[in-house]
């Protein structure tokens, strides 16, 4: 995650983490158990129009990304037990 800092939780399950590099913030999202389970999570990226996210490539040292618009700031995301990493735009 290069320079970017653990700042704070603000959710347990799925756990959402908060990293931060100066001004900007990643979102890193989990199901914190291996049992195949999924879950929806409405992520405030206070009021951003897109948000990019990142997910694990296996094999690669590039994550795929792309890039959504969100609602009103307010993105949904299926999170998994594979880590995704989430910013605004």
């Amino acid at each position: 995650m290069g320079d970017y800092y653990y700042f704070n939780s603000i959710n347990e399950d799925p756990v959402v983490d908060i990293y931060q590099n100066g001004q900007k913030r990643m979102y890193v999202l989990v199901v914190p158990d291996e049992i195949d389970r999924k879950e929806k999570y409405l992520l405030d990226l206070n009021r951003a129009k897109k948000a990019l996210i990142h997910q694990l490539n296996p094999g690669s040292d590039k994550m795929i990304t792309k890039e959504v618009a969100t609602k009103n700031g307010l993105l949904e995301v299926e999170v998994t037990e594979t880590p995704i990493f989430i910013e605004a735009k």
